[in-house]
């Protein structure tokens, strides 16, 4: 048997494609074998190859007006909260969002949003002018006898409907039936949170700052009695096991991470999923399963809160499943196997920010 390793091109070497067009000649290995590429996944490659990350892309068309001025007020406080004596809490707004990265000065002179400042601080409308498939979704099942116990949804016009607002309002929601296990603190006091709490907070603030905004079926955190998901656009722009390992953070929209960073919401140091497993198994908890999904593109992380849940009896990841099921082609065959690869040419520029 002759095993030939393979590694995945670096995001800023994708897609690697045969022939002359990259829309026709990019494939992708998934199982057994390669199959065509959709338009969509070979757009999403082109932003992940910006230097430059998709957030960034200034929304001329947009003004600080068209943000909502609640959900402004409300990250404002928290941060005056964290940074009491800051010199940007004196500022206006305009120029507050310019200072957080949430905006800046176009060619006009005015100060126009981002992208990172449209999902971060706009309406569930006005977002879905720019980005028609967004959308943000946590479900929550703990009884069979009722379809949901609770649910939160970008769409239901009762609040903003954006990432900012949508965090305050779920971060409570996935750890209030974690069971904690009795701990003292150096004070004598019973410990009512730990790490498995930090850690699906984590989960949470990851699938909002990694997410693709131009991709498919949003962002959706299910709950129920025994694990959480977290389910979100895009594939991992770094190696999977380099993802896991820990230690390389590589974040899809470098604004959004900014702006939850300046109000303590998700770390840089890229150890959120060592972490999670490290704590999984100090807790003697089943190990999360973590898939990469493709067509459309998605991670998904689904942890589980309660150690009577098996590692037998749990659901397998996608590519455990894959291993004992019979392969489904997604996308077009290669018709050959041949192994010239080109890459971008340099005349072919993949920099536009709404590609």
């Amino acid at each position: 048997m002759v095993v030939i390793d393979v590694p995945r091109a670096d995001r800023q070497d994708r897609p690697v494609y045969i022939g002359k067009d990259m829309f026709s000649g990019s494939f992708r290995r998934n199982g057994e074998g390669d199959y065509h590429c959709p338009r969509e996944s070979v757009k999403a490659m082109l932003r992940d190859a910006c230097v430059e990350t998709a957030d960034a892309c200034l929304l001329d068309e947009l003004t600080v007006d068209d943000l909502c001025s609640k959900t402004i007020r409300s990250y404002r406080n928290r941060f005056k909260s964290k940074k009491p004596g800051h010199i940007w809490n004196d500022l206006p707004d305009e120029e507050f969002l310019v200072r957080i990265r949430a905006a800046r000065r176009g060619e006009d002179g005015k100060v126009h949003p981002n992208l990172a400042g449209l999902v971060c601080f706009a309406e569930f409308g006005q977002i879905m002018d720019i980005l028609p498939d967004f959308f943000l979704d946590y479900r929550e099942r703990l009884s069979t006898d009722t379809r949901w116990t609770d649910r939160v949804a970008a769409h239901d016009a009762t609040w903003s409907g954006n990432i900012y607002d949508f965090y305050l309002m779920v971060y409570d929601r996935i750890t209030s039936h974690v069971k904690v296990p009795f701990e003292i603190d150096s004070e004598g006091l019973r410990v009512e949170e730990n790490e498995i709490h930090k850690s699906l907070r984590e989960l949470l603030a990851n699938a909002l700052i990694h997410a693709d905004y131009h991709g498919r079926r949003g962002i959706v955190i299910e709950k129920q009695a025994e694990t959480i998901s977290f389910s979100n656009p895009g594939v991992f722009r770094v190696n999977k096991a380099v993802a896991v390992e820990g230690g390389t953070s590589d974040a899809r929209n470098s604004h959004i991470f900014n702006i939850f960073a300046l109000v303590d919401i998700g770390e840089r140091s890229g150890m959120g999923l060592a972490d999670l497993y490290g704590h999984w198994k100090k807790y003697s908890l089943p190990e999360p399963v973590i898939s990469e999904e493709y067509d459309p593109d998605r991670v998904k992380v689904t942890a589980y809160t309660d150690s009577g849940q098996s590692t037998a009896n749990r659901p397998k990841s996608a590519q455990e499943s894959a291993q004992g099921a019979p392969k489904v082609p997604q996308g077009d065959p290669r018709p050959d196997q041949d192994p010239t690869k080109t890459r971008p040419r340099s005349g072919q520029d993949p920099t536009n920010c709404m590609v």
